[in-house]
Order: C-alpha cells, then structure tokens, then sequence
C-alpha cells in the first residue's frame, strides 16, 4: 500500500521517429523511456512497493525550443503540448517502460517539463486509461481526475498516485529526470483485541466475524494544485481537494473468523488493506461472535462511532484503529499518520 516512488526518465537510442509537431534530428534520436526506482517498504501492500509488468501510467509534458535544461523560473515559457495524459506501460522485469501505443522521442533542441499520475488496481493493468479522465495545466501545476471510481470490494482496491511538475527542465542529453509520486486517498488499518479470563467470560472464545463501513462513497473528482489560486504562478503551495458524490456503498473490511487474543492484530480481508477516497469518516460495524454458557453461539452487530476522534478521512493519511472489545464497552484508539512511504535508493537511469 505504501507506494511512494520514483521513477527516472531515460534516454535509450532507438531507430524510428515521434508522432510529435517538434523537430528532431534523425542522426541524434533517443527514446523517452522510464525507468522505476523503488526503495525498502514497511508494509506489502497494493503494488508491494513497485511497479509491476504492464502497469500504467499517465504523462504530461510540456516543450519549449529555447530553454536549457535546467531550473524552470517561468513555466509560462513552455507552450506546446508535448505528452497529453499520454499512456506509458511497463515491459518485462518492471524495468523498462516506454510508450503504451508507440515510441517516443526526445526533441534535438529545447527542453521538457513533466508531471503524471497513476491509477493501479490488483489484476487490471488496464485501471488508468478507464477509470477517470484526466486533465493538466502546466502554469497551475493543477492535475484534475474527473468521475475517478473506487472500488468497494476491498479485492480490487484502486491506488491512485501523483506527482506534480518537475522544478527542472530536460532535455536529450538528461541520464534521469527523478520524480516522486504521492498518494491521493486515504489508508485505514483496523487492529482488535479482547480482554481473555474472567473479562471476556471465562473460558468462552470470543471472534471478530466482520467488519464494515457502511455508507461510504466510492466516486468523486481528484484535484491536485501546486501554486497559489491567488499570486504568482510559480508560487509552491500544494493542495490536494477531493469531490465526493453517490451512490454510497458498504465496504467490508474484513470477513471471517478471527479470535479475540490480549494483544493488538492487524484484521483485514485482504492484504492491500482497505484505501477510501477522502470525505467525511464513516460509522464503523462489527459483527461479534461468542459461545453462551450453555455452549449455544451468540452473534451480535455493535455500532463503533469514530467520527469524533476522526470526523473525516484526508488524502495521503493512513488511519490505524485500535479497538478493544470486552462485555462492558468496546473501546476506540485511532492515530493518525502521513503514509508512510518508500526509502529512496539510488538508481541510474539506462542508456
């Protein structure tokens, strides 16, 4: 689930040419490839820290024929469009990637800046190019996702990610245009326990069965701003918003049979954990399971309101609840975190 990383823009020498409006020189062609750098993750999750064979993910790029590479003070310099929510893909290995329907090439003169995202759900390589559409504004640093939908079945989970425009330009002769990406929905982790002996009844086993939120909506518009509304363009001023709208859904967390121990243990349907596009916090339901005296079980649904402590779940926020379940009361500790991501290493790019 943490999947923070970066991948390196390279060039590797190739024979053909772009489907492109800028000029290139023929005797001087390199490929625009990528290729992904993945650090030590604290968690297996969605993409297990990497990307994988025929991910996906979405380019912009904006040229420009008279500036160097370099450190951009005016994005306002860079007027033609070179990538448009262009399509890359990832080869064998997840290790190379390069143009999803062709190959494309680096311009003989000039400069590029860029920015992407990705949408990433288990088994559906195909996630990005159909769930949203995608737009961005270079002088705004402003990357909008319309009608992005999140899955309520916690087995396909989507994972989406972002990374702003580059502070620098480049141009062919750059060995890697480093970019870091940030995750744009929410992150929850349930952890139970129950008290054992006399507390929890003597000898009877006491068992989480289900959990799940009820009334959670799954559709909403994605925007990412890296300046101002108001000020200089290239003022940095990141904000992430989300629109939320129906039809809500109910999201199991976890289904099963899970025994009630002294200590806390992460419960979960599936190992990716459960992401949520980011709105208001939602009541959570779990059903408990125990044996009566006469050996009879007992199953109960119980209310846990944790939108007191938590009234809304933020992007790029992991939500851990621990809760603790005995006959008197269910007790209810979040904490909250940034989520946690990837340690960068260091990786050159290929030529």
């Amino acid at each position: 689930m943490k999947r923070s990383l970066s991948i390196i823009l390279a060039a590797a020498a190739v024979i053909g040419c772009a489907k492109t409006e800028v000029n290139y020189d023929m005797a001087q062609q390199s490929e625009i490839a990528l290729t992904p750098v993945s650090g030590i993750m604290t968690k297996a999750a969605v993409t297990d820290g990497v990307f994988s064979k025929n991910d996906h993910i979405g380019l912009f790029a904006y040229y420009t024929p008279d500036v160097e590479a370099g450190t951009v003070t005016d994005y306002t310099r860079f007027t033609t469009k070179f990538f448009n929510d262009t399509k890359f893909h990832c080869e064998a290995g997840a290790s190379t990637w390069d143009g999803l329907e062709t190959d494309y090439y680096w311009p003989a003169t000039g400069s590029l800046v860029f920015a992407g995202y990705s949408v990433y759900v288990a088994n559906d390589p195909a996630a990005l190019a159909k769930n949203g559409t995608a737009s961005y504004d270079l002088v705004t640093d402003q990357l909008n996702i319309n009608g992005f939908v999140q899955s309520y079945d916690t087995r396909s989970t989507y994972d989406l990610l972002y990374f702003g425009r580059t502070a620098e330009s480049y141009s062919k002769n750059a060995t890697s245009v480093p970019v870091q990406f940030h995750h744009a929905l929410s992150w929850i982790e349930i952890q139970v326990k129950g008290s054992t002996g006399s507390l929890m009844g003597g000898n009877r086993t006491w068992r989480v069965t289900n959990l799940e939120f009820r009334g959670v909506e799954c559709k909403g518009d994605f925007r990412y701003r890296g300046t101002r509304e108001t000020g200089p363009g290239t003022a940095d001023f990141s904000t992430v918003m989300w629109r939320t709208f129906g039809p809500t859904k109910n999201i199991i967390v976890y289904s099963g049979n899970q025994p009630l121990t002294d200590s806390f243990e992460v419960i979960e349907r599936v190992s990716a954990g459960t992401l949520v596009i980011p709105q208001a916090a939602d009541k959570l339901y779990a059903t408990i399971e125990y044996d009566s005296p006469a050996g009879d079980p007992i199953k109960e649904v119980v209310e846990i309101d944790i939108t007191a402590q938590t009234p809304t779940w933020e992007p790029g926020k992991k939500y851990t609840y621990q809760l603790t379940f005995s006959p008197q009361e269910i007790l209810v500790a979040p904490s909250v975190e940034t989520w946690p991501g990837a340690v960068e290493t260091a990786m050159p790019a290929y030529n």
